[in-house]
């Protein structure tokens, strides 16, 4: 089978190369939909997420830690320390929000 080769048939052809190219580089789907670029968001929200539960995390045990020793660390109020600092830390973070 001969092809004609015509400047508007390459320039054609170049075209869709490109936007192949692009398409693979972005994560493109097959429907040209965004598929790649989503999952990256989704990516960097959860991994955003992450790294907050871990920063609240320190938060409550560094204010926990300072509420302990405010008591002298006596007896068994590790789980009230605690809970009062979550709640303090959620509201300074709430706060911010």
């Amino acid at each position: 089978m001969n092809k004609e080769v015509t400047s508007a048939g390459i320039h054609q052809q170049m075209t869709a190369d490109d936007i192949h190219y692009h398409a693979e580089k972005l994560g493109l789907g097959s429907l040209g939909h965004h598929e790649g670029w989503l999952q990256a968001e989704e990516a960097e929200a959860a991994a955003n997420a992450d790294r907050q539960t871990d920063r609240r995390q320190q938060m409550i045990a560094v204010a926990a830690y300072y509420l302990a020793e405010k008591r002298g660390f006596a007896g068994d109020g590790a789980d009230q320390d605690w809970m009062a600092a979550e709640a303090e830390v959620d509201a300074t973070m709430q706060a911010r929000n």
